[in-house]
């Protein structure tokens, strides 16, 4: 007798369980590649069963708010995509990627079909250059004031390898011009309202309250991006960081390119990772990343909002007191740049740092090994990429 697939969903927990127990038992570099494609495909034994159970709503219910059909099969699509989020965000997807992202794609298309925004509800819209408090720059970041030739931004990386400032370097991008993201509407429509995203919760990731969470993108904007925190001052910071969106979320890398001095190096690093890494960072007014290196060259993207970095040569870094080698957060300072204890960390009154703002439109290019503090002056979406 044919088995009910229906009932594979059954089936599926313990397994999730286990690999999720074995993914979780040790750091992710180590986890086996065995462990991340059971997981995935016990995801999408789930998944797929779930469909069996939503295709008959589909093929006989009509589209009617009223009717219980209609909630059930928002339900299932509610369950299909958070069941498929988590095995891209668990796994990084070792197979099936096509796949799952297929089924992904549909899912969201269907929820808009049962789930549209009302003709009279549009989401606000952000002002990708919105007025904000500036502070003073004292000691300035180099800057192009126009995007340079890939052989001078190659003549500054080889004889000055300090931090430079690209003004309108990524104006091009239809992110925005034709494809704006700062028009929620569209971002939520593209992105998908239910998809699952990882937020920082918490003013920064040294804090000790700081803690993360897993939640829809519709819920993130609603209760973190368009948050008044000057009238809701005890609402928790939250932070889409540091996240590889454009890989969960490929419809978004097509409105993003990629810069030409990614591929720009004075020479081979074999430190250098294989391809271009590629991260998010979207959240409110007020997010901050602390006072921190990364291990490789960065062209950081800004294309809503600003920014205010202050950046500091790898020869203070003795002034900066990094916390303890072989730590998780050795490549991060102890010191509170806005409100540092000099009585604690006394070198720090003598570091030397450049700054500057980054705006809709600039490239900032930071060196491997700059120290660098960021804090955002209003809602802010940005991309970053290591190379």
């Amino acid at each position: 007798m044919k088995q009910d697939i229906g009932d594979s969903a059954v089936l599926a927990e313990p397994i999730l369980d286990y690999a999720t127990q074995n993914i979780h038992a040790v750091p992710y570099s180590q986890v086996s590649r065995a462990d991340r494609i059971l997981y995935v495909e016990a995801a999408l034994l789930k998944a797929v069963s779930i469909l069996e159970k939503l295709k008959p709503i589909l093929l006989t219910a009509t589209v009617d708010k009223s009717t219980n059909h209609d909630e059930l099969a928002v339900n299932h699509i509610r369950c299909i995509i958070k069941t498929l989020d988590m095995a891209v965000l668990m796994t990084g997807l070792p197979r099936h990627r096509d796949l799952v992202m297929r089924i992904l794609d549909g899912m969201s298309s269907l929820m808009e079909l049962y789930r549209p925004l009302p003709a009279n509800a549009h989401r606000p819209q952000l002002e990708a250059n919105a007025p904000c408090s500036m502070p003073f720059i004292q000691h300035p970041v180099q800057s192009f004031p126009d995007p340079p030739s890939l052989l001078a931004f190659s003549r500054h990386v080889a004889e000055k390898n300090c931090p430079v400032l690209i003004k309108g370097a990524i104006s091009c991008w239809p992110a925005l011009s034709e494809r704006p993201w700062c028009d929620l509407d569209y971002l939520c429509r593209i992105a998908g309202p239910e998809r699952i995203i990882p937020v920082e919760l918490g003013s920064k990731y040294t804090d000790n309250g700081w803690t993360q969470r897993l939640m829809r993108f519709d819920e993130f904007l609603t209760a973190y991006v368009l948050t008044d925190l000057a009238t809701e001052p005890d609402e928790r910071i939250g932070y889409l960081a540091q996240h590889d969106l454009f890989a969960q979320i490929p419809r978004l890398r097509q409105d993003i390119i990629v810069p030409d001095y990614c591929y720009v190096k004075d020479c081979e690093s074999p430190d250098a990772p294989a391809d271009v890494i590629t991260n998010a960072w979207f959240g409110p007014k007020g997010t901050v990343s602390p006072l921190h290196h990364d291990p490789y060259d960065n062209l950081f993207a800004q294309v809503v909002g600003r920014k205010h970095f202050r950046l500091y040569h790898p020869d203070e870094t003795s002034k900066l007191y990094p916390h303890m080698e072989g730590t998780m957060l050795s490549n991060t300072s102890e010191v509170d740049v806005e409100h540092p204890d000099l009585l604690k960390y006394p070198l720090f009154a003598s570091a030397q740092c450049v700054e500057c703002i980054v705006e809709p439109g600039d490239l900032l290019y930071i060196p491997r090994g700059w120290w660098h503090h960021v804090r955002s002056l209003s809602i802010s979406f940005s991309v970053s990429f290591w190379y």
